[in-house]
């Protein structure tokens, strides 16, 4: 939903009645002609997991990529989380609910009125390639507005996963 003067806490409390759009999506399994984003960062091998996935669970990622952040508390299952991100003097909202909560990370699923439906998971990995962050989405436009203009949303879309990428490293690096 684009506002103009979000208030975010509203948006919080109509959340919590929501289902989520993510149609039974899996982000291993997703269907045909959902996009599929896969972003991976090298992190510090040094990075401390426990204290990196706590700041990502409390929104870390999400504060160091600019958007503002409404939660019921940190990422836990079940959770709500509301997040806005000004285009110019409008505002996006996008709510979520946490659907896993596993490892050193969580998945949430796009509730009514967020730009898209979906799944996306944020996580910390040490494995043979090393110590990493790792980004995964699966969507498709859920408003009106992304349908009609998909190269837009995939530009924003684009953006703001820059910005989760860089914040996820700035979080591990931040744990040295």
């Amino acid at each position: 939903m684009i506002r103009l003067r979000p208030d975010l806490g509203a948006a919080l409390e109509r959340a919590r009645t929501l289902e989520p759009l993510d149609e039974g999506w899996s982000l291993a399994d997703p269907p045909p002609g959902a996009d599929v984003l896969d972003r991976w960062t090298d992190v510090p091998d040094g990075t401390d997991l426990d204290a990196a996935a706590a700041a990502l669970r409390d929104w870390g990622v999400h504060r160091g990529a600019g958007l503002r952040v409404a939660a019921d508390g940190p990422a836990t299952l079940g959770s709500d989380v509301v997040l806005g991100i000004g285009l110019g003097p409008f505002w996006a909202l996008a709510p979520c609910r946490v659907v896993d909560v596993s490892g050193h990370g969580f998945t949430y699923a796009a509730l009514p009125g967020h730009p898209e439906a979906g799944l996306e998971r944020f996580e910390y990995v040490r494995d043979e390639h090393g110590t990493r962050f790792h980004l995964r989405a699966v969507s498709r436009p859920a408003w009106r507005t992304t349908r009609l203009v998909p190269a837009a949303a995939r530009r924003v879309q684009a953006v703001v996963t820059a910005r989760y990428v860089q914040a996820g490293a700035d979080l591990a690096a931040a744990t040295l």
